[in-house]
């Protein structure tokens, strides 16, 4: 079962190249980036197999959260893209 994401990182080295940890993120289902350091996951994933395996990709000062999200509850001020890529 495929169950919706949110994805939010504090990355608190400046310089480093977090390419890795972007294409990790990608990789665990249909990912998009909707902000700095937000993105959205539709996955088949547990949150805790979602944190586990972006937490490989991180270095230890930084912070991450992961929560599932309600398909049918949710607001805000998005790209309309953003909005048609939730309901899909």
């Amino acid at each position: 079962m495929t169950r919706l994401y949110i994805i939010s990182y504090d990355l608190n080295n400046p310089g480093q190249d977090y390419t890795d940890l972007f294409q990790k993120i990608e990789s665990l289902g249909s990912a998009l980036h909707i902000q700095k350091s937000v993105w959205l996951l539709k996955s088949s994933l547990n949150a805790n197999e979602i944190a586990t395996s972006l937490h490989e990709k991180m270095d230890g000062n930084d912070i991450l959260f992961v929560s599932e999200l309600s398909e049918s509850n949710y607001q805000g001020w998005m790209n309309k893209n953003y909005w048609e890529w939730i309901k899909e």
